[in-house]
C-alpha cells in the first residue's frame, strides 16, 4: 500500500513538473527551472496538507492514514526542500537545528500510538516538516551529523529500505496465535526477523540489481542449501 502510494506520486509528479516549467518559462524565459517551481511546490505542500486534515475530519483517520492525496505532502516536503537546496538556501543556518529536530522526530516516532492518534488526525505532514527539517540540518557539519555517521548508523541506513519493507510482513505473519506468545519476546522476534529478511535482501537481492552483477556460484549454493532450513522454519512455525 505505501509504496503504491509512492509509485503513484512518482507517476504523476515528473509530468506535472515537465509541465509546469514548459508553463512558466512562457512567461519567465531564461529564468532557472527552480525558481519557476519553489511557489508552485510550496502551494502543492500547503494544499495536500489541508487535504490530508480535510479527509481526516470529514472523512475518517484511516482514509487520511491510507489515501494517497492525505499523504503526498510528506513526499511533496521532500521535493520541497530539494528545491528550496537548488534555488540557494544557506543550510549552514539550520546546523543548530539538528538536535532538537532529531528528538522530535524520536520523540514522536516513539510515542505515536498505532492505528489511533494525531497520525490518524492529518498531522503527518507537520512530521513531515520537521524530517526536512532534520535533513536540511545535517547538511551542515555537526556533532550530530557525526553521531549519524558512525559505523552502526551508516550500516543501519544501508538496510533500511529492507527494514521497511519487511517490518509489516513480519509484525502480520508472526501472530501472537502463531506464535504462541506476546508482547516484548514476540516483539523482539519479530525485530530480529525483520533485520534478517532487510540483510539478506540487500545483499542477495538490493547491491546485486544496483551493481548489475550477478550472483556468484558460491552464493547461489550457500542459498541452496540454506533453503531447506528456512523451509522448515517456516512450516514448524
Amino acid at each position: 500500500w505505501s509504496l503504491a502510494i509512492e509509485e503513484q506520486f512518482y507517476w504523476v509528479w515528473p509530468m506535472a513538473l515537465l509541465l509546469l516549467v514548459r508553463w512558466r518559462r512562457r512567461r519567465l524565459a531564461h529564468a532557472d527551472p527552480a525558481f519557476l517551481l519553489l511557489p508552485a511546490v510550496t502551494m502543492a505542500f500547503v494544499v495536500t496538507s489541508i487535504a490530508a486534515l480535510a479527509t481526516a475530519q470529514l472523512w475518517s483517520g484511516n482514509v487520511a492514514y491510507l489515501a494517497t492525496w492525505a499523504r503526498a505532502a510528506e513526499i511533496l516536503a521532500g521535493a520541497l526542500v530539494a528545491v528550496m537546496m537548488r534555488c540557494g538556501l544557506r543550510v549552514e543556518l539550520f546546523r543548530y537545528a539538528a538536535w532538537p529536530a532529531l528528538a522530535v522526530v524520536v520523540l514522536l516516532a516513539t510515542v505515536t500510538p498505532s492505528g489511533a492518534g494525531w497520525a490518524y488526525a492529518g498531522g503527518l505532514p507537520l512530521y513531515s516538516l520537521l524530517s526536512a527539517l532534520l535533513l536540511v540540518s545535517l547538511q551542515s557539519s555537526s556533532s550530530a551529523r557525526a553521531l549519524l555517521s558512525t559505523t552502526p548508523f551508516v550500516r543501519l541506513g544501508a538496510i533500511s529500505y529492507g527494514l521497511y519493507v519487511y517490518h509489516w510482513p513480519m509484525i502480520v505473519w508472526l501472530s501472537p496465535q502463531r506464535m504462541g506468545f506476546d508482547g516484548l519476546p514476540l516483539g523482539l522476534v519479530r525485530v530480529a526477523a525483520t533485520f534478517a529478511l532487510a540483510v539478506c535482501s540487500y545483499r542477495f537481492v538490493e547491491q546485486p540489481i544496483r551493481t548489475g552483477t550477478r550472483w556468484p556460484q558460491a552464493r547461489l549454493a550457500d542459498i541452496r542449501r540454506a533453503a531447506p532450513l528456512a523451509l522448515s522454519g517456516t512450516l514448524v512455525v
